[in-house]
C-alpha cells in the first residue's frame, strides 16, 4: 500500500506499508476531517476497518488495546523520522539506495512506475 498526495496533476508518494502493516491517514481518522492523503493498494490485499466509533470505544474498555496503539504510534513515528531522512538525500541513486535499505521488504510489491 501507499500513501500519496496530489498537487498541481502530480502525485507525490509519502509512505510504502508492506503486509500485515498499519496504515491510516492519521490526521483524517483522528479528526474525522478530509485530508490531503490518499491511500492505494500495489497487490491484492486483505483489509481490515475500524471505524472512530469502536476506535474510542476499545481505547476506553481495553488496556491491551491501548498498549497496541502505542506500539503502532512508536513503530509509525520511528518510519516518519526515517522519512525526513530521506528527504536529506538528494539524488536519484541516493534515494533509490535509501529505498532499498529501509524498504526492502517491498521492492518486489512495487511497480517501477511509482
Amino acid at each position: 500500500m501507499r500513501i500519496y498526495s496530489v498537487s498541481d496533476n502530480k502525485e507525490f508518494i509519502e509512505d510504502f506499508n508492506g503486509a500485515g502493516e498499519w496504515n491510516t491517514a492519521v490526521r483524517s481518522f483522528m479528526y474525522q476531517t478530509l485530508d490531503i492523503y490518499n491511500i492505494d493498494t500495489l497487490t491484492d490485499v486483505e483489509v481490515f476497518s475500524l471505524n472512530f466509533e469502536d476506535y474510542k470505544y476499545l481505547q476506553e474498555h481495553f488496556l491491551e488495546f491501548n498498549k497496541y496503539m502505542q506500539e503502532i504510534y512508536n513503530y509509525t513515528f520511528c518510519r516518519f523520522l526515517d522519512r525526513l531522512a530521506s528527504l536529506r538525500v538528494s539524488s536519484t541513486k541516493e534515494k533509490y539506495d535509501f529505498f532499498c535499505k529501509h524498504y526492502s521488504r517491498l521492492q518486489n510489491d512495487i511497480p517501477l512506475y511509482h
